[in-house]
């Protein structure tokens, strides 16, 4: 990495970089030496100190505590280095006046009066609330925290084109939930991962809406259907299950099966028959043990205003590391 940020220095900024071997870092604390790597250069004639995180990037309160240890020894300016770096802490880099270099090409030098980001050529709405597949892929991403994958091995996962896999992770990125590492053979296959919890949940959570497009009712269902609604709340707490059984089912099936759908339940009259709800995107892909998956779940239910819902849903949500109220 120190060698890709050389190049990068002098292609452009200055040509004349070079990084060194800090020789007098053996003068510094050994928790420091533990956690950092020093290398010494000029930018613009202007001393710098870079200090390459070889680890996990501690907290930005704790990187200025050590950077106020090195000052003692070094007078020039210290620029802080990392491979990757989540959004938030970035953004508190930068609101600390905190100069950094990272691997993907981002930097930010106030000293210089410099702050380049790696630019793209499609411009990238940030809507309020998710798109369908956005908010399929968030979800992924959400229960699987340890998730690394690319538009290809999206696509394939949700059965769709990988141009609309590529928009629902670019979506992501743009709103700071997804950062990415270019790699391939061609140097051009973005691989992603997500930001850490409880940012991950909390910068997306205000985007969710809910899944359900329509309700309506059939008297038999297709194969694969996951128990929703109220019918999968009482499955996990101890509130009243509802009167019918409560399926969830994706567009495109419900597009196969319209010939079957009532609107109106009252014309069954005395027929045994579910509830269908038509989700904006496929609610097996999230499912678990033939149930929907628990966010999507407290989505669906935001509508209905009962007290012992509300703490039913409190109740199958509470365990999960990501979530907060």
């Amino acid at each position: 990495m120190i060698k890709a940020l050389e190049n990068y220095l002098k292609e452009n900024i200055d040509a004349n970089i070079e990084l060194k071997k800090w020789e007098e870092q053996e003068n510094l604390p050994l928790f420091l030496l533990e956690a950092y790597s020093f290398y010494q250069l000029s930018i613009l004639d202007v001393p710098c100190l870079l200090i390459f995180v070889t680890d996990e990037v501690p907290s930005v309160d704790t990187l200025i505590k050590h950077m106020r240890v090195i000052k003692k020894i070094y007078s020039g300016q210290l620029i802080v280095a990392v491979k990757k770096i989540t959004a938030f802490k970035r953004k508190n880099l930068i609101e600390k006046g905190i100069p950094f270099l990272i691997e993907n090409g981002q930097m930010y030098l106030p000293f210089l009066g410099l702050d380049l980001k790696k630019i793209t050529n499609q411009k990238i709405d940030k809507p309020e609330q998710f798109s369908a597949t956005a908010q399929l892929v968030y979800l992924m991403f959400l229960y699987d925290k340890e998730m690394q994958i690319n538009a290809t091995q999206m696509a394939k996962q949700l059965n769709v084109t990988v141009m609309t896999a590529s928009r629902a992770l670019n979506e992501l990125n743009a709103l700071g939930l997804l950062e990415y590492e270019v790699n391939g053979k061609t140097e051009r296959s973005k691989t992603y991962c997500r930001i850490n919890d409880p940012e991950y949940y909390r910068l997306g959570n205000t985007r969710l809406k809910n899944p359900v497009r329509k309700t309506v009712y059939m008297e038999s269902l297709p194969e694969t259907c996951p128990i929703a609604g109220l019918e999968a709340l009482a499955n996990q707490t101890m509130i009243n299950g509802p009167t019918h059984p409560v399926r969830a089912i994706s567009k495109e099936i419900a597009n196969q099966e319209k010939g079957r759908m009532i609107n109106d339940k009252e014309t069954l009259c005395d027929k045994n028959f579910f509830e269908v709800q038509i989700w904006h995107y496929n609610p097996v892909v999230l499912s678990i043990n033939n149930q929907v998956d628990k966010l999507s779940l407290k989505l669906s239910l935001e509508k209905i205003s009962d007290d012992r819902i509300d703490m039913a849903i409190q109740k199958i949500l509470e365990d999960e590391p990501w979530y907060m109220e």
